[in-house]
């Protein structure tokens, strides 16, 4: 029983981070630190993980 509760905490974790890097490569394009050609490579990288 423990292990599916630590499982979903896990799950909840890895989505709160891709969420968080999301947040930071739309902050990163509106500033034009980052190309869009890369941005979207990244992006969608972080979505497949």
């Amino acid at each position: 029983m423990g292990h599916n509760k630590e499982f979903k905490r896990f799950l909840f974790i890895v989505l709160a981070s891709n969420a968080e890097v999301e947040t930071q490569l739309i902050i990163a394009d509106k500033l034009n630190y980052i190309e869009k050609i890369k941005l979207e490579s990244i992006s969608k990288k972080n979505r497949q993980a």
